[in-house]
C-alpha cells in the first residue's frame, strides 16, 4: 500500500470469518470466484527459475489471484509504500498490495510483520503489473484468511500447470505448479478418484501441461497451507518440466489449542473455531449396583472416581473426533461418539492414521442410506490403543452436506488432530 494515499473501494469484498456453529446447523459460507486460465506459452515464458523476480513494464493486463500464501511485510526504508506481499515458497517473488475496502486495508494494516498464527496469510484479488509497486505489481485484495479463519472449498475450472512433487511434515505431497501473470504459485493437489491418484504420479516431473477442475481448499495442513482436490485432470500440451521441490514448512497447529486430560493421559491439539466437550458418567448397569447402596449414592461415587471428562469429543467442520478410556470399555457408563443409526447397507472401511507417532490402521464402517445428505450416507472409524484408550472419528450427521463433501474437506482436518494426539508417560 503506497503511504498516505487514499483508497478508491473497487467493490464491497466479503472477508467472512468461519464460525462453526452447532451440529445441526452450522456452516461456512464463501464466495466463488473463477480464476483466469494460464496458456501452454505463458507456462514456458516463466520458467521456475525464473519467476524469483516477477515482471515489471508491459501491458497492464489484469490477472484473477487465487490463494496466493505468504506474509505482509514492511517495506525497505526510503520506499513509498507501506507494506508489500513476500510469497512463500521464499524466492516467489513480492508483490505490492491495496486493499479494495476500508476493512481489508485494517486487516493488511494489523498483519503486518505478524508472528504466530498471523503471520501466514493467502489472499485473493485482481493482479496488475508494470505498475508503480513493489515488485511493479500491486494486487488488490478483496479477501484473506489467516491463522482459525477459514473458508469453504471454491470451485476451481481449467486450471493450467505441471505437477511436481514435494513433503510435507515427512510425507509425500503432489505439488499443482501453476504461472499467474508470471508469478509461479504452488498448490497440494490430491484427489479421492484412484485414477487421477495414479495419473498424479505418472505425470509428476513430466512435460506435461494439465488442465485440472475440481475445488480449492485452504487453511489445511499441507503444502503452502492449501489443497485442490482434482475432479478431472487432462493432459493438454507440453511445456518445461519443474523440479520437485520442497517448499518452506508451516507449523499448522501454531494457532491450534491444545487439550490435555491428565486423568487418562493423553493431549491433542485442535483448531480454536472447533467445540469441543466434556461428559462424565451418565448411568451404570444396575446389576453392578453395590449391596446396600442406593443409585443416587452409586452415581456420586462413580462420578468421583471417573470424573467429569471420561468422554471427550471434537466437533469440527463435517466430522468430529470423540476419546474415552478403557475405564469406559462397552460405553459403561457413557457413550462416547456417533449415536443412533438409520436404516441403510454397512460396508466395512479401514484407513491408516497416525496417533502418538505411530502410523495405526482405523476399523470401521461406510453406512449407504437412502440419500447423500451425512445423515443419511456417513462413516465411522474407531481406533483402540494398547493402554485401552477408544479413539472414533467419523463425520457428523448433518442435512446440508453429502458424504463426497465429507471426504473432499470433512476427512482431511481430522487427519492432523489425530496426529497430535500424545499418550502421557
Amino acid at each position: 500500500m503506497k503511504k498516505d494515499k487514499k483508497y478508491s473501494l473497487l467493490g464491497l469484498a466479503a472477508l467472512l470469518v468461519a464460525t462453526l456453529l452447532s451440529t445441526a446447523c452450522g456452516t461456512l459460507e464463501i464466495g466463488v470466484e473463477t480464476p483466469v486460465d494460464i496458456q501452454a506459452d505463458e507456462v514456458e515464458q516463466q520458467p521456475v527459475e525464473d519467476a524469483i523476480e516477477a515482471p515489471t513494464g508491459g501491458a497492464a493486463a489484469v490477472v484473477s489471484v487465487a490463494a496466493w500464501f505468504g506474509h505482509v511485510a514492511s517495506a525497505p526504508d526510503g520506499s513509498a509504500y507501506d507494506d508489500q506481499f513476500e510469497l512463500l515458497p521464499e524466492g516467489t517473488g513480492i508483490v505490492g498490495l491495496e486493499a479494495a475496502s476500508t476493512e481489508i486495508e485494517a486487516e493488511l494494516a494489523s498483519l503486518r510483520d505478524a508472528d504466530g498464527p498471523e503471520e501466514h496469510v493467502h489472499i485473493w484479488g485482481e493482479l496488475v503489473c508494470g505498475v508503480d509497486d513493489a515488485g511493479g505489481c500491486r494486487v488488490t485484495v478483496d479477501r484473506l484468511r489467516y491463522g482459525s479463519i477459514m473458508f469453504e472449498p471454491e470451485e476451481i475450472s481449467a486450471w493450467e500447470g505441471v505437477i511436481t512433487t514435494g513433503s510435507f511434515n515427512g510425507g509425500l505431497s503432489y505439488i499443482f505448479v501453476r504461472n499467474e501473470g508470471g508469478y509461479i504459485i504452488h498448490y497440494s493437489i490430491h484427489s479421492i478418484d484412484e485414477h487421477i491418484l495414479s495419473r498424479l504420479e505418472e505425470l509428476a516431473g513430466t512435460d506435461a501441461l494439465v488442465r485440472v477442475d475440481g475445488v480449492l481448499m485452504t487453511g489445511i495442513p499441507d503444502v503452502n497451507g492449501s489443497r485442490i482436490q482434482a475432479e478431472t485432470l487432462e493432459v493438454v500440451g507440453e511445456t518445461e518440466a519443474v523440479a520437485g521441490t520442497t517448499p518452506a514448512p508451516v507449523d499448522v497447529y501454531e494457532d491450534w489449542e491444545t487439550y490435555t486430560n491428565e486423568r487418562y493421559g493423553y493431549s491433542f491439539r485442535y483448531p480454536a473455531i472447533a467445540e469441543l466437550s466434556e461428559s462424565g458418567v451418565m448411568g451404570f448397569d444396575t446389576a453392578s449396583l453395590p449391596e446396600g447402596m442406593t443409585p443416587d449414592a452409586y452415581m456420586e461415587q462413580l462420578s468421583d472416581t471417573y470424573g467429569d471428562n471420561l468422554c471427550v469429543q471434537l466437533d469440527f467442520g463435517l466430522g468430529y473426533v470423540a476419546i474415552t478410556p478403557a475405564e469406559n470399555a462397552d460405553f459403561r457408563y457413557a457413550i462416547c461418539g456417533r449415536t443412533g443409526m438409520v436404516a441403510g447397507d454397512l460396508v466395512d472401511l479401514t484407513l491408516d492414521v497416525t496417533i502418538d507417532g505411530q502410523t495405526i490402521q482405523a476399523a470401521g464402517y461406510e453406512l449407504i442410506g437412502e440419500g447423500e445428505t451425512l445423515d443419511l450416507h456417513n462413516e465411522t472409524l474407531v481406533v483402540i490403543l494398547e493402554n485401552g484408550l477408544r479413539i472414533e472419528f467419523g463425520s457428523m450427521p448433518r442435512t446440508d452436506a453429502s458424504y463426497s463433501d465429507y471426504l473432499m474437506k470433512g476427512r482431511d482436518v481430522l487427519l492432523p488432530i489425530l496426529a497430535s494426539i500424545e499418550l502421557m508417560p
